[in-house]
């Protein structure tokens, strides 16, 4: 198993994840922060402006979706006309996913509830740590790293029992100097 994901923020209510979205026409990779918004209730989100701007491939929908605020309202800046199809990595994590392109305010992307229930991730939210431990057999899992044999994980790996062969997590940073390492716990 490699070691845990990290999530990059946890500021307020919001909870921030590095990623890469790659094209599939052309394989052009972005790295682009993504919030994960269990109140947004789709899969996912880009900025219409990030899509533009970074010359996104896009797809017509045959109707438009309208989109709604927290409170109920319609959303000033339209309804949802277009998609992308890009591919999406965490760390290990791979898998293909449709983007609906909307104004996603301060976010350029943003992983919704369908997202999260559909992958079902374990976070620990005193070390932001993110493990796909639940992930669905359509996700694509790059092979663990090389284990070490007096431990049975990898160096840095976080020990989750003898059935963990299907569980990878996400850990771009550290645990800080002088806290925890609660990684037994995850």
């Amino acid at each position: 198993m490699q070691c845990p994901h990290k999530i990059r923020k946890i500021d307020g209510n919001s909870v921030v994840i590095p990623l890469t979205l790659t094209t599939l026409a052309d394989s052009t990779a972005h790295a682009v922060d993504t919030l994960l918004d269990c109140g947004a209730s789709g899969l996912g989100y880009l900025h219409h402006n990030w899509v533009a701007k970074n010359n996104i491939p896009m797809k017509a929908l045959p109707y438009p979706i309208p989109v709604y605020n927290a409170d109920g309202t319609l959303n000033k800046s339209g309804s949802i006309t277009h998609t992308c199809e890009l591919v999406v990595t965490i760390g290990d994590h791979v898998e293909t996913l449709t983007f609906a392109v909307t104004n996603t305010g301060s976010s350029n992307a943003i992983l919704g509830l369908s997202w999260l229930c559909f992958h079902n991730p374990l976070v620990d939210w005193r070390t932001g740590k993110i493990c796909f431990t639940n992930c669905p057999s359509a996700c694509c899992l790059a092979p663990p790293p090389p284990v070490n044999v007096k431990t049975g994980c990898s160096d840095s790996a976080v020990d989750h029992g003898p059935n963990d062969e299907h569980i990878r997590c996400f850990d771009e940073y550290p645990t800080p100097a002088g806290e925890p390492d609660d990684t037994d716990t995850i």
